[in-house]
Formats: structure tokens, sequence, C-alpha cells
């Protein structure tokens, strides 16, 4: 009976530890001003993206997918 006592609390404090519904990811990122030319699977036009803290020109990376809330010129 112990024993199922103890292993039914587990359970439920690994639940409650375990549901954390204010769980969002952000990034701050540079984007170039401009998409580029790049190859994924078919050849097609991608943003170029940094995460440092200042922008280096030598560590732009393309970024294939489409970014929330950003609209290019």
């Amino acid at each position: 009976m112990n024993y199922n006592l103890r292993i039914i609390t587990l359970i439920i404090i690994t639940i409650v530890y375990s549901c954390d519904g204010n769980s969002e990811f952000i990034e701050n990122l540079w984007v170039n001003s401009k998409r580029v030319d790049c190859v994924g699977v078919v050849l097609q036009k991608c943003y170029q993206i940094q995460a440092n803290e200042k922008i280096n020109d030598e560590d732009w990376r393309f970024f294939y997918g489409e970014i929330e809330g950003f609209d290019d010129l």
C-alpha cells in the first residue's frame, strides 16, 4: 500500500511539473534587407539571417522558411 502511494504521488508530481503551458521560444535575429537566390530542394529565394549581437558580413546564413510578421521590400 505504501509503495503504491509513493508511485501515485510520483506520477502526479511528474504530470504537474511537465504541464508548462507558457513555454514559448523567442529568438532575436538580424534579417538582411532582401531575399537572395538559394538552393534547398529546388532553386528558391531565401532570407539571410544572423543571430549575432552585431551584424557581421561573413556570418549570414540562409533561412528557407517564412518569418511571421516580416514583409520584405
